[in-house]
């Protein structure tokens, strides 16, 4: 919500009426009555839930003769995927790996982990909430002890909206037992 003052600067009672409200706009009031040299604050309100991706909008506030048009402009927030890296090589040794889910974007990003094909990986945590420009590290770890002969698989970052694959490879060392 934001507040919009009225100010009468003439000699008599100013009567005003709003106009323009689009249904995901509302104000505290919409029309009044304010003595001379007076003032009113009310409040408008916009109520994300139901506004398009981007407003831009015009408010008319008229006392019967004479009209000021005020602009409402608004954008939606909208969360960002970002994955780095997109690879990770466990080689012939290394058994934890890590890479980093991010929000670049302006809203919150809830985020999960989907085709994990193997039962020799697990990831920790596999779903979240990231706040806008924040972050969070996944710790892939490799059973090799069920891992086949040489690992090619992948995961699946998804927000709903957009995904990101990282490719997962290991291969088992020859004398491995």
């Amino acid at each position: 919500q934001l507040p919009l003052t009225i100010s009468n600067i003439g000699t008599a009672p100013l009567n005003w009426t709003m106009s323009g409200l689009a249904s995901y706009l509302s104000a505290s009031l919409t029309k009044g009555s304010i003595a001379e040299g007076g003032k009113a604050t009310i409040y408008v309100v916009l109520d994300r839930s139901r506004m398009p991706d981007s407003v831009d909008t015009t408010l008319s506030i008229s006392d019967g003769t004479s009209s000021v048009t005020v602009l409402v402009s608004a954008t939606k927030g909208k969360a960002i995927l970002d994955v780095s890296p997109t690879s990770i090589n466990f080689g012939e040794s290394e058994t934890t790996q890590r890479f980093t889910v991010s929000n670049t974007g302006t809203a919150e990003l809830s985020w999960s982990l989907k085709n994990i094909n193997t039962d020799c990986l697990t990831f920790s945590p596999s779903s979240g909430v990231i706040t806008p420009g924040g972050s969070k590290s996944v710790e892939v770890t490799l059973n090799r002890g069920i891992m086949p002969a040489s690992l090619d698989t992948s995961v699946t970052v998804t927000c709903g909206t957009m995904e990101k694959k990282v490719s997962i490879k290991g291969q088992k060392p020859e004398d491995y037992s």
